[in-house]
């Protein structure tokens, strides 16, 4: 597995499974994907394969966004990619001195809510219609 910075170009580039085509082809997952190209994301490699970016943005002091987008080959990859994911979001949370980062994920999405949840990751609430289909999302918090 390699992983480098992310660039905006990766999320474009992914091949992403069927729970997330809707987001990608959004109008807007562009611009989406410029906001989250900071020195706290990063994109994982499977020889010349993409299997996933995500990272945690900073929102102010103290306090970030986290997000992922997997490949359609993440299931290849399970175990490393969750070591990966979780070494990488505490070395962020550290040279951050993040006290709080939370997450949205869609109710939808079952996998992804056990992912973020095997993080630490806990529920704070229902976000109705925040998706841009007007679908749920669950707020999740990771609080030191």
């Amino acid at each position: 597995m390699r992983i480098e910075p992310f660039k905006p170009e990766h999320a474009m580039i992914l091949s992403v499974r069927d729970t997330e085509k809707d987001m990608k082809q959004n109008k807007d997952f562009a611009k989406w994907a410029e906001v989250n190209a900071t020195g706290t994301s990063f994109s994982a490699f499977h020889g010349d394969t993409l299997i996933g970016c995500g990272g945690i943005r900073t929102l102010w002091a103290g306090v970030g966004e986290g997000w992922v987008l997997f490949s359609t080959e993440v299931v290849n990859h399970k175990v490393s990619i969750r070591r990966y994911v979780n070494e990488y979001f505490k070395k962020i949370i550290e040279e951050n001195n993040l006290h709080r980062v939370q997450a949205h994920v869609n109710c939808e999405w079952g996998l992804a809510i056990r992912f973020v949840e095997s993080l630490g990751f806990e529920v704070e609430g229902r976000m109705v219609k925040f998706n841009p289909d007007g679908t749920d999302s669950y707020l999740f918090a990771w609080v030191r």
